[in-house]
């Protein structure tokens, strides 16, 4: 017979813990949190409770505007009973709710772990990511849309790291940007209309978007990168 794990179980089945809270989404969902567990590792939570929260007598905590699976990925991340690894699909969610509940070790994990995505998406760019995911040979369109992709994926870990002032990974999302073409950011990359599909003009022009609001100087710092690399063959 299937024995269910503690870890699968971890916060989304109530009476796990006799100190329990819920956590209420929009939608109505909600998942089961230890108070104590929230006072230790999140100087905001230990603040709201130490003052008395105004749903003490509910037991219930409403989070508008935030997601059911972004916060399950954060309280697993941090549960030491669970120590999941941080999903690169969900960093930026995760980066931002640890930012919000100040919880420095888990800010710590998110750092590395966006660094380390930096690097697998240039590489995923290059194809030389596993096989068995990538296709190693496409035609243009298809490889133009995989550049554009993981270029955007880039931006955003750029667009986050400038809201809370990572300075080392702003400089190696310029330096991974960088080995982009400037095709990415212009949105010239589309191409000619009997070769452009919906999804291709789409995220050539979320690029070109993402790049157009970044501050002007960490455009510079973008293309100055790229003339840097002009005659090196570390580029795309």
């Amino acid at each position: 017979m299937y024995k269910v794990n503690a870890n699968e179980t971890a916060f989304i089945v109530a009476g796990q813990c006799e100190d329990e809270i819920s956590f209420v989404f929009d939608d109505g969902k909600k998942l089961y949190v230890s108070q104590n567990f929230l006072h230790y590792v999140s100087p905001v939570f230990k603040a709201m409770f130490d003052n008395g929260f105004k749903e003490n007598k509910t037991r219930e905590v409403k989070l508008p505007g935030k997601g059911y699976d972004d916060v399950l990925e954060f309280l697993r991340c941090l549960h030491p009973a669970v120590q999941k690894q941080i999903s690169p699909e969900q960093i930026l969610q995760v980066v931002e709710l640890s930012e919000e509940y100040q919880v420095q070790s888990l800010i710590l994990k998110c750092k590395d772990t966006m660094k380390e995505r930096l690097t697998s998406e240039l590489n995923a760019a290059r194809g030389k990511q596993d096989p068995t995911t990538f296709f190693r040979s496409f035609d243009k369109s298809s490889g133009n849309a995989l550049k554009l992709e993981k270029a955007k994926n880039c931006l955003s870990i750029l667009t986050t790291c400038l809201i809370f002032q990572y300075d080392d990974i702003i400089s190696e999302s310029v330096c991974v940007l960088g080995k982009f073409g400037y095709g990415i950011f212009s949105g010239t990359i589309a191409g000619s209309k009997q070769h452009r599909t919906k999804m291709l003009e789409d995220l050539a022009h979320d690029c070109k978007h993402m790049y157009d609001s970044l501050p002007g100087n960490l455009k510079i710092r973008i293309l100055s990168e790229r003339l840097h690399l002009c005659d090196n063959t570390d580029m795309l």
